[in-house]
């Protein structure tokens, strides 16, 4: 079984397959803005009846502003 298998029995949650949620502060940690911005995706999979998240890219930014992007998948 290849690790893509198990997510082929899943069917995407809500009208857009992709989501995206940022989370940023002038001094914020790589680590606690992406826990921001992942609890922001939690939320919304939750609201959307979703079970699992494939998160596809992260990215941090130093500047202007410290923030991180989470760009993700919902399934159920």
């Amino acid at each position: 079984m290849g690790l893509g298998d198990p997510v082929k029995q899943l069917t995407t949650a809500g009208e857009d397959k992709q989501r995206q949620k940022s989370a940023s502060k002038a001094d914020g940690r790589q680590y606690s803005l992406k826990n921001d911005a992942l609890d922001k995706l939690k939320r919304e999979a939750e609201e959307k009846g979703a079970t699992h998240i494939l998160i596809q890219s992260e990215v941090f930014t130093l500047t202007p502003v410290n923030a991180v992007k989470l760009v993700g998948v919902f399934y159920q």
